[in-house]
Order: C-alpha cells, then structure tokens, then sequence
C-alpha cells in the first residue's frame, strides 16, 4: 500500500444527497454562499450579472448532508452579445465537506438539467469564471479572449464555457449583461 491510498482509506464515507433547490432554501443558500465566499463575493467579476436578477431555481441544486445544506450550484440567465445564456454560479461547498464530491455532484447535476432542458431553447451554452483545470472536468473549455466582455476584469484564462449545442461557442461574442425578464426568449420555468 502507498503513503498517497492510505488518506484516501482513512477519509470517511460522506453520505450526501443532491436535490433540487426549493424557493424555502433561498436563506439557507445566502448563509452557506456568504461562509464560503465572504465579502469578497460582492467584488467577483460577474457578480454584476447576478445582482437584481433572479436565478433559475428550476436548474439550480443544493447537496444536503443530515437535512443540512452543506453545497449549493446556481444557474442565472444572462445576456452574452445577442444571444441568451447561463451563467453557473456560484458553485458553493462548505470547506468541512471539501473532497468529498459534493461539488462534482453539484456540477453534474446542474449541467445535465440545463442540457436537458435547453435542447429546444434558445441558450447555447453556460459559462462561467473559475479554475479550469477543475471545471475542465466537466466539459468546459476556455473562451477564446475578447470573444466576451464581462463587467468587471478577470484573468481570461479563467472564463470557461461549457457547450449546450456543439459549435456554439464560434456563434458567440459581445459582452455579458443581465438578461432582464422582458428579454428572455426561453426557459419560462
């Protein structure tokens, strides 16, 4: 046995579930985003797209451990050029329950319902900013730099997009603006 499998055994089953978000989770995600993330969460380069928006609680989950919520993935409508699309995040895990999965749980989750949900809409794709070699895991790749303009700046490595239609990425550009109701084309969840 390796020193490297011998953490690995030591570490305890976490049992988790993911469910989707409910409307009565709404506080309960604000408390776990704001431990996570902390003020700093206010001054993240897309938060602008986020604030006075709602997100879409039909494709955002929440991972529970005993009845509490311990991850949360939301999906927030935005507008990228023309085009109406998804913006994941954020993707939250309380750091007792880091590497136990219920983050990739979250994203597949979260990414499989927009798949599902999108074939026959108008959105093409899901972005969002954050480390790519994690999210790389999922099928996002890196945009191409100044193909999106985001409302505050960011390293352009880290803004990803994951494809809902393949190709889409090359139809794609212009900056990223909140995609107010009386804009939405689709979804109407």
């Amino acid at each position: 046995m390796t020193f490297d499998v011998i953490p690995a055994l030591l570490m305890k089953f976490l049992d988790f579930k993911v469910r989707p978000e409910s409307e009565s989770d709404q506080s309960e995600i604000e408390r776990l985003t704001a431990k996570v993330f902390g003020p700093g969460i206010h001054v993240r380069a897309v938060q602008p797209l986020r604030e006075g928006v709602s997100h879409e609680v039909s494709l955002s989950f929440v991972a529970e451990h005993q009845s509490q919520i311990i991850g949360s993935v939301r999906l927030t409508k935005i507008m990228w050029g023309k085009n109406e699309t998804l913006m994941l995040g954020p993707l939250a895990v309380l750091q007792r329950y880091s590497g136990h999965s219920a983050g990739k749980a979250l994203m597949r989750a979260a990414v499989s319902k927009a798949s599902d949900t999108c074939l026959d809409h108008q959105c093409k794709v899901i972005i969002l900013v954050g480390n790519p070699s994690y999210y790389e895991l999922f099928g996002f790749k890196k945009i191409i730099p100044g193909k999106i303009t985001l409302p505050r700046p960011t390293d352009p490595e880290r803004i990803l997009a994951y494809e809902l239609r393949e190709g889409a990425l090359s139809e794609m550009s212009g900056p990223a603006t909140r995609c107010l109701y009386s804009q939405s084309k689709f979804l109407n969840l």
